[in-house]
């Protein structure tokens, strides 16, 4: 809702629409950052660029993250993101002790169901022998009433509260702040995507037959798949507060990879307080988060590829994808498209840096809908749950990586702890090593 602007910077980088308006602005206190004040900070924008009011706070879930509004905003938006000889911290996102800000991005998915492009998909059924592992799906909701997930959706244990009371023990609607976390989405007359999504997730614990899964609501897109990174990010402090093992991230935003400015080309710092978030609530407790790596984007790519020479359209290393684009420098954030045996989808991003994996699809790029078998979806918001879903069912092998005292995970151990009957590193041509990191890959079924 409200104005679709466009954020002119320089040399053809620009950012796409934000969710309100210009007059919006996230804000956050690192909670170990120490005593700044966060109202010293607010009044010193009020002193020098204008009103500024505070709009919506994530409340009990993280008390100093919020969103600011008033007319000086945008004053404070445009001075901070004007780059200029020797300015290092240009760009719709800044910190500094502990204190981070950003534009409010639009946070979205772009994925297709197709009614008569199905295939035939034979589902093991193998009962869980082991602990259930508590995955947030973050997206539009899920149908209670879904056969596929009705056994496997989470309530915390008894004396266990959620940051939003007793009532969001089961998840939460982060769109209307209620306990109403139904999917109400339809794509193109299809199914929930949510619903689609936590299903896929679902038939990896019947496939391994080892941890069970157990679904945890987190509802931050609306009707109409909208979201914005305020909702986001307080959704990760209420699912880490609530226990959550794994986040899937079927969602993401495009930003430019690097800004020119008059000193030169320099990294763009579009997820300072994105990355500072996720270390705080995820990455410092050991939780993995499985982000969708993202697909074609007409509508708002455009606005951040480089004018001149990309690397290559669909490559992260010409832009970035969020949170996707944090997995090189984030062990805990894991970044997975769909590939077939030679190539990634065309419609889908890759990066031999950024791009942590590759799902086979079940035919030409799609997978069978695990709650509507006639129906054939597309995308890496389903080939992300496939490998939330194998992390999960299998979290045995990765527990004691997690747990092991003085001692920080990588990457590298948890492939490692998993196993090559789960992921593989293809080597040669199938699929190009240039399009993933170490050529990794995974088989929807084993």
């Amino acid at each position: 809702s409200g104005n679709n602007t466009t954020f002119t910077h320089v040399s053809g980088y620009r950012y796409p629409h934000i969710a309100t308006d210009t007059s919006e602005l996230l804000v956050w206190l690192d909670p170990t950052a120490g005593d700044e004040s966060l109202s010293n900070w607010i009044d010193s924008i009020k002193r020098i660029y204008g009103d500024a009011n505070i709009k919506s706070v994530c409340e009990d879930c993280d008390s100093s993250l919020m969103l600011l509004s008033g007319a000086g905003i945008p004053n404070f938006i445009q001075t901070q993101t004007t780059c200029t000889q020797g300015k290092t911290n240009c760009g719709p996102s800044g910190g500094g002790n502990g204190l981070y800000w950003s534009l409010n991005f639009p946070v979205q998915f772009t994925d297709s169901i197709d009614k008569d492009n199905h295939v035939t998909d034979l589902i093991p059924n193998g009962q869980p022998t082991k602990s259930a592992v508590v995955i947030a799906v973050f997206d539009t909701g899920d149908d209670p009433d879904e056969p596929l997930l009705v056994n496997h959706l989470y309530v915390a244990a008894e004396g266990v509260t959620s940051c939003k009371g007793v009532d969001g023990n089961g998840g939460w609607n982060f769109v209307n702040d209620t306990k109403d976390w139904r999917d109400d989405y339809f794509a193109n007359g299809g199914s929930k995507h949510g619903t689609v999504v936590s299903g896929f997730i679902v038939n990896q614990e019947k496939e391994y037959g080892e941890n069970g899964i157990k679904i945890l609501p987190v509802k931050v897109h609306d009707s109409k798949g909208r979201s914005d990174l305020y909702h986001i990010l307080c959704g990760l402090a209420y699912a880490q507060k609530l226990g959550a093992n794994i986040i899937n991230a079927s969602f993401g935003f495009y930003a430019p990879k690097y800004r020119q400015t008059d000193a030169g080309l320099m990294p763009d710092v579009s997820a300072t307080l994105l990355k500072a978030y996720i270390q705080h609530y995820l990455t410092n407790n050991n939780i993995i988060m499985v982000a969708a790596a993202g697909n074609r984007d007409d509508a708002n790519e455009s606005l951040v590829y480089p004018s001149m020479n990309p690397i290559g359209v669909r490559n992260l290393d010409s832009v970035s994808f969020y949170p996707a684009s944090l997995a090189p420098e984030l062990w805990n954030v894991i970044a997975v498209t769909t590939i077939n045996k030679n190539m990634v989808c065309p419609d889908q991003n890759y990066s031999s840096h950024v791009v942590d994996i590759g799902v086979f699809a079940d035919k030409d790029f799609v997978f069978q809908n695990p709650i509507a078998p006639t129906e054939a979806v597309i995308g890496t918001s389903f080939a992300a749950p496939i490998v939330t879903g194998k992390i999960a069912a299998n979290y045995f092998r990765i527990q004691p990586v997690l747990s092991s005292v003085g001692t920080v995970p990588s990457k590298s151990t948890i492939w490692e702890a998993l196993g090559t009957s789960i992921t593989q590193t293809f080597t040669g041509s199938t699929p190009p090593p240039s399009q993933l990191v170490n050529g990794r890959v995974t088989h929807k079924h084993s």
